[in-house]
């Protein structure tokens, strides 16, 4: 949505140019993984991700909604913001975003955490991960307020 770009421009000249650097290197890594995705499959997508800096990868995750023409409200600074990266506008309410970048299983407690923080503001959120989710992790969320993207789904989301 080129509504969305433009504030998120204008809210970025406040933040690092780190950031900005960021936001721009993500919108190029998509256009990367779309080749990968072509010439090895989704597996080979995920393990990129699971490589890429983890910054970079929210940042994928924000630009990949904002690509879909979804209002996005990324996040300013990238310690510190209380687990939340960002947030978009889906189905015409506010959803706050947490994405993580892991080798193998999901940490139950970061998805707990998370769940708590939607409880907490009475939102709904996106759990976005490259992981995989154990049995403990799916069970440390309500579905009713957090969705949990991953696997063949966050590909599809990002190269959509």
């Amino acid at each position: 949505m080129l509504f969305s770009r433009i504030i998120n421009w204008f809210r970025l000249l406040f933040a690092s140019s780190r950031h900005r650097r960021n936001v721009v290197k993500s919108r190029s890594l998509i256009l990367r993984l779309q080749n990968i995705r072509r010439e090895s499959g989704d597996g080979a997508v995920i393990s990129y991700l699971r490589k890429c800096d983890p910054y970079v990868f929210e940042e994928m995750i924000m630009s990949s909604f904002e690509r879909s023409g979804l209002m996005v409200k990324r996040g300013l600074q990238y310690s510190g913001d209380g687990g939340i990266d960002g947030m978009v506008k889906y189905e015409g309410r506010w959803y706050l975003i947490q994405a993580k970048r892991y080798g193998s299983h999901i940490n139950p407690k970061h998805v707990a955490d998370f769940d708590d923080l939607l409880q907490r503001k009475q939102l709904q959120g996106f759990f976005v991960h490259t992981g995989k989710t154990g049995g403990k992790s799916s069970k440390a969320i309500n579905k009713s307020r957090a969705k949990i993207i991953s696997g063949s789904t966050l590909v599809s989301m990002l190269l959509r």
